[in-house]
């Protein structure tokens, strides 16, 4: 932080205090997502996504699929806590209705959540218009203007980023908006297709890759569309861990 860098070694110094400056691990662990916020000026993200044993994410007709046990849930609810903020899709608000808030110990914890949007198909009645301690969606500039007033009033913030070339929301421009929130840690919770579009885009710093030992069979949802080893490309794989009957693989890109 600009504003008081250096000031407390200024100070002893002044006094006559001998300071001598070394590298702690554990402490740099602990400020990197800020540290990432402020020299990068959005939001370190950590991803998450569960597989099954044929690499998809629900089944057939995006039909939602309890894939991972007990173990990687509450993996996830303490992530969720951990983190600033979660961001997600409309398609997963769609097909699942989840609450995104951390639930640990018989205590719940609301969260600011952020959603893609790009049409605004935001729909009343979700759970997430009770759950969440704020909720933001992005949407595209070509949204019309009373379907973004009729967003509002279900006590949504709507802002508008631009567009790619191909009508996908600038996924750069939706974190630098986040990151004007003074989010520093974002946990990414959504499908495959966003998962994928975030991490060739640069923007994932970190993910967990979670295989669960249930086979989804025909019509199921793959989570990549992408060669696996060209959307991995540059990734620096940390190690595998078990969580209950759950393989998860924590992978690092820099």
């Amino acid at each position: 932080n600009p504003v008081v860098s250096g000031a407390g070694v200024r100070l002893l110094r002044e006094a006559g205090i001998e300071v001598e400056c070394v590298g702690l691990g554990p402490i740099k662990n602990f400020y990197e997502s800020y540290h990432f916020w402020r020299t990068s000026g959005r939001p370190f993200v950590t991803a998450k996504l569960a597989l099954s044993l044929d690499g998809c994410t629900c089944g057939e007709g995006g039909k939602p699929i309890q894939l991972t046990g007990e173990t990687f849930r509450r993996f996830t609810h303490r992530s969720r806590l951990r983190s600033d903020a979660i961001l997600s899709t409309v398609q997963t608000v769609l097909a699942d209705d989840p609450q995104f808030n951390a639930r640990l110990d018989d205590k719940i914890y609301a969260k600011p959540v952020y959603l893609l949007d790009r049409h605004l198909r935001l729909p009343r009645g979700i759970r997430l218009l009770d759950t969440a301690a704020t909720l933001t969606v992005f949407f595209a500039e070509e949204c019309d203007e009373m379907r973004v007033a009729e967003v509002e009033a279900m006590g949504v913030r709507a802002v508008c980023v631009p567009s790619n070339e191909d009508g996908t929301l600038s996924l750069e421009k939706v974190l630098e908006r986040i990151g004007r929130d003074g989010c520093h840690d974002l946990w990414l919770e959504s499908g495959g297709k966003c998962f994928q579009a975030m991490v060739q885009a640069g923007l994932v710093e970190k993910a967990y890759l979670a295989v669960a030992p249930k086979w989804v069979g025909k019509g199921g949802i793959v989570a990549f569309t992408d060669c696996v080893d060209r959307l991995l490309a540059g990734a620096v794989f940390r190690h595998w861990t078990s969580f209950g009957s759950d393989g998860v693989c924590e992978i690092r890109w820099k």
